[in-house]
């Protein structure tokens, strides 16, 4: 969480151009699925709450949904940024196809 608060806290005329039109939304996607990705494998390896831990997948998801929501409207004071909702939207895309693998990878693995 603090790394992408440091990355959407930089000015917006700090950043060099786009290699290609939807770069920025492949970045916020793959941060946030990252993000996800290691909420959720925390929630796993703790052992004090069995909701936490059963419902690792949907929380990690939401988590990660609500950060990407706040973190597009922390961009509203950097100067040089906006908050942008296809940037949020991205967000959630990379959040939810982690969630999604990790439905399937578990479904396969209790089979």
């Amino acid at each position: 969480m603090g790394i992408i608060f440091i990355l959407s806290s930089i000015p917006g005329n700090y950043f060099p151009e786009q290699p290609f039109d939807l770069f920025d939304k492949l970045v916020h996607a793959t941060l946030f699925g990252i993000l996800t990705y290691l909420i959720y494998r925390a929630l796993q390896y703790q052992d004090k709450s069995f909701f936490l831990k059963n419902f690792s997948i949907a929380i990690a998801f939401l988590i990660c949904v609500i950060y990407g929501i706040f973190d597009e409207l922390h961009q509203e004071y950097v100067p040089g940024r906006t908050p942008d909702i296809t940037d949020a939207f991205a967000d959630i895309l990379g959040g939810g196809l982690v969630s999604l693998y990790l439905l399937l990878f578990n479904y396969r693995k209790q089979k």
